[in-house]
């Protein structure tokens, strides 16, 4: 038995070796010489000037037109502006870095990644076979075919069979006409970021510069210049390292190697570790690249079209890995005897009894879930906020610190609040003495006064009276004269007036004070209240408290100190949440929410430890769903303080129901606004409404209306 394996061992090398020689350029030489012409010498394919020698006797596709023009750029002037135009692309990629991959993310849609392909179809994929094509003429080599067909059957391409292009002896010529498409595609791609540059944003020119850019550059990226992928960078790689059918062989080692299987052929260690490494890298990047694509098509197609995008997305997937998967499949025995065609009859009991399977499986009552992503709120939040202008003093507690309800917090500065408190106390108890001193009323002895007041003005006005008619008299009969008579009546009018006011004065000193007075006084000591207990209440809340019982999450909360709060403006001093009982707010999908009851349980996993999921229920379910949920934002584009452009961005393609439910935080082990995924039970559904549950519900809303 060892020797059958030596004897199979050395054939597969040998089989290896002669593979290794066919596929090795210098195999060029060994191939036959084509019979030459009556009268012609015989020569080798490269002997001469196999490009023009070629272009002069060879009618296929590929001649003197295309060719002048690569001939052309082969000059020194346009090979350096070529490379001027790169780096000029280049600094403005570095510059313009964060703007770039802004416009990208805002742009980012089924349009413009239709709009992408659409470009690098018609200006980077079928100018590019185009210009190996060219290249491989050029040096030497044979162009078999050109034409028309559809890139992965959906969009018309060029193509161009440059395939014997790794027969050029040459290595360096061989090399650079490898090289020709990434150099084509770095030009594209270096017109795509200078017009970029140079146009508005926002513009329909700078969507189509941004399109051209981004799809030259992530398909050199990928694609193009990428030694993974069967494609320029590959073919480089084989051409330096020397090493025919690389991606096949390293393929076929890894397979080998993973089933502990013997290897396809004989390597020395050092040769096997490369091979698995490549092959390893080759098939984890096929992988990634296959999920990424298909994460693309679901997360585009999926929520704008529901059903038919999803229907896209498997298509795209099976389209993706078909021939892996029917390969695979094939070769599983069960199947190929399954299948087989000379089963008879029991090869169709065991097909139909697979199908009738199948089916009856379809029927199985399943758990079905709903859900969404959520965000953890605070049971109770409160927010300490000062209402009085003054400045922090004091920070009594620290971030994460648990404080009780009522606890002091923080101490505001008091010396102008206790000073005004001081100043209405002292406007109070003046107002006060007076009120006091305007209901006792007048004194006895002011009263007394007034009447001594009172007998004295009577006196005068009882001597000055009589005295006056006397000189009345004598003045009639001549006896005194004009002066004397005028100075007796004013003396009688002079002590009149003075017994009226000594009159009114008793009798404003009996009566008391008047109502109006007592009045006001009574009103002024009311306002002078109100405003020292305003004042006093002011100097209490310099003190601040806490309103709940909970910890304080205000981050490097020690800092506010010495910060001057104004109501109104900056009076926010801190955050207290209890997060003991948390609620999750759950966005569920419009499409999904007919099946959710309050009280339903939850179980939710978050992003911090997807690993360890919580239960929680369901409070209550919004009324209404969100009304933003399909809103656009239009954001201006400004540059120099000016506005350039408008840009509408699109908003969430669906609307959503915002679900509350109650999740018990007793070891703190949840922080608030932590995020993650939420699913809730709905009930049980047969399989086959599960998994084309997005689809039937398309089907049904979309295809009803046609419905007579």
């Amino acid at each position: 038995m060892r020797s059958a394996r030596r004897q199979d061992g050395a054939r597969r090398h040998l089989r290896a070796v002669r593979g290794e020689v066919r596929g090795l350029p210098v195999a060029a030489g060994l191939r036959p010489l084509r019979p030459a012409a009556r009268g012609q010498r015989a020569s080798g394919r490269h002997s001469g000037r196999p490009a023009q020698a070629h272009l002069r006797r060879d009618p296929r596709p590929g001649g003197l037109p295309a060719a002048g023009a690569v001939q052309a750029h082969e000059g020194r002037p346009a090979q350096y502006a070529g490379a001027a135009a790169i780096v000029c692309a280049l600094f403005v990629l570095a510059l313009n870095w964060g703007g770039y991959a802004g416009a990208v993310w805002l742009a980012w849609g089924p349009g413009f990644v239709l709009l992408t392909l659409f470009v690098s179809c018609f200006l980077v994929q079928s100018p590019r076979a185009l210009v190996h094509g060219i290249m491989c003429k050029r040096y030497g080599g044979q162009v078999s075919g050109i034409g028309l067909g559809l890139l992965y059957y959906v969009m018309p391409a060029l193509y161009c069979d440059w395939g014997e292009i790794i027969w050029i002896a040459d290595k360096t010529r061989r090399r650079w006409a490898i090289f020709s498409g990434i150099y084509y595609q770095l030009l594209i791609w270096a017109c795509g970021m200078i017009g970029w540059g140079l146009t508005t944003p926002g513009s329909e020119a700078n969507a189509i510069w941004l399109s051209v850019s981004f799809g030259a550059g992530m398909g050199l990226l990928l694609f193009g210049a990428n030694p993974l992928v069967q494609m320029d960078g590959y073919l480089l790689l084989v051409s330096f390292v020397e090493v025919p059918r690389l991606r096949e062989r390293s393929l076929a080692i890894l397979g080998s190697w993973c089933t502990r299987r013997p290897l396809p052929e004989i390597l020395t260690r050092r040769e096997r570790r490369w091979f698995l490494l490549y092959g390893s890298l080759t098939f984890i990047y096929a992988f990634a690249h296959l999920g990424v694509v298909l994460g693309m098509f679901w997360n585009q197609l999926t929520p704008l079209y529901e059903g038919a995008g999803a229907m896209v997305t498997i298509f795209a997937a099976f389209y993706l890995a078909h021939k892996p998967i029917a390969s695979g499949l094939a070769r599983l025995p069960p199947l190929r005897r399954l299948f087989a065609r000379n089963t008879g009859w029991r090869g169709w009991v065991a097909r139909l009894t697979l199908a009738g399977a199948l089916v009856a499986a379809g029927f199985i009552r399943v758990d079905y879930e709903t859900g969404g992503e959520f965000r953890l709120l605070p049971s109770h939040r409160a927010e300490v906020r000062s209402d009085i202008e003054s400045m922090v003093e004091q920070v009594l507690v620290r971030e994460g610190q648990w404080v009780e309800a009522g606890q002091p917090i923080a101490t505001l500065s008091v010396r102008s609040h206790q000073r005004d408190l001081e100043t209405a106390r002292g406007e109070l108890e003046k107002a006060q003495a007076e009120l006091r001193l305007a209901k006792q009323g007048a004194r006895p002895e002011e009263i007394g006064r007034v009447l001594a007041a009172v007998k004295k003005a009577e006196t005068s006005a009882a001597w000055s009276q009589p005295r006056a008619e006397r000189y009345t008299r004598m003045y009639q009969d001549g006896l005194i004269s004009q002066n004397d008579y005028e100075i007796a009546l004013r003396q009688r009018d002079m002590d009149a007036a003075r017994l009226r006011g000594s009159l009114a004065d008793l009798n404003l000193a009996e009566s008391g004070p008047r109502r109006e007075q007592i009045q006001a006084l009574e009103a002024r000591i009311r306002g002078l209240k109100a405003l020292a207990d305003n004042y006093a209440t002011d100097v209490e809340r310099t003190t601040l408290v806490s309103p709940i019982a909970g910890r304080v999450v205000t981050p490097r909360v020690e800092g506010i100190r010495g910060t001057y709060l104004t109501p109104g403006l900056r009076d926010r001093v801190m955050e207290i949440e209890d997060a003991r009982t948390l609620h999750a707010d759950i966005e569920v999908n419009e499409e999904e929410i007919a099946g959710v009851r309050p009280g339903a349980p939850v179980r939710l996993a978050a992003w911090t430890d997807p690993g360890a999921p919580f239960d929680g229920r369901v409070l209550s379910i919004a009324p209404v769903a969100a009304p933003t949920a399909s809103a656009a934002t239009v954001a201006t584009v400004t540059e120099d303080s000016a506005d350039v452009a408008t840009l509408r961005i699109p908003g969430l393609p669906y609307r959503f129901v915002r679900v509350l439910s109650e999740v018990p935080n007793p070891d703190g082990r949840l922080k608030t606004e932590m995020t993650g995924y939420a699913k809730i039970p709905t009930g049980k559904r047969p399989l086959w409404d599960v998994l084309y549950r997005p689809i039937a519900r398309w089907l049904r809303v979309k295809v009803w209306y046609l419905i007579p």
